[in-house]
């Protein structure tokens, strides 16, 4: 129900809420699914991370995923940028099966922890983040 209270009032025009207060985000034209994650799970050895989850991102909505520590909210956010990838299931971005190396230039993504490296120098951090997402060194100086 929370959920579903946020996602109406963070949703932007063309969305609306509907007239009875009803907590959904609905488009008033006919728009496709931003994502799509279809009966995901990813296990390590014997520990479910990820257990079947399925669930719609409307295009001009703002989702939110919500769960107490040890839920799989961090997996389940790593498989859909890509880092990771399911055991089972299927994610759709944009009508087509998601392709991490062509549709992770269309998502961002803040984990709590940055992963920073301590004994590196923030300049030369910035530097590698950089060229991991695909610039040459050269171009991610400037």
């Amino acid at each position: 129900m929370l959920f579903n209270v946020v996602k109406s009032l963070l949703c932007s025009p063309p969305y609306k809420l509907n007239q009875t207060r009803k907590a959904s985000c609905f488009p008033t034209r006919l728009m496709n699914n931003l994502l799509e994650v279809k009966n995901l799970k990813k296990y390590y050895a014997t520990q479910k991370a990820v257990d079947d989850i399925s669930f719609t991102v409307e295009k001009g909505c703002i989702f939110g995923l919500l769960g107490p520590n040890g839920a799989g909210k961090t997996t389940l956010l790593r498989m859909i940028t890509g880092i990771f990838y399911p055991d089972e299931g299927e994610i759709i971005f944009d009508g087509k099966p998601f392709d991490a190396r062509k549709d992770v230039a269309h998502i961002g993504y803040m984990p709590e922890e940055r992963g920073l490296y301590k004994k590196m120098k923030i300049g030369e951090q910035a530097l590698y983040l950089a060229q991991l997402k695909g610039l040459g060194r050269a171009e991610a100086m400037e």
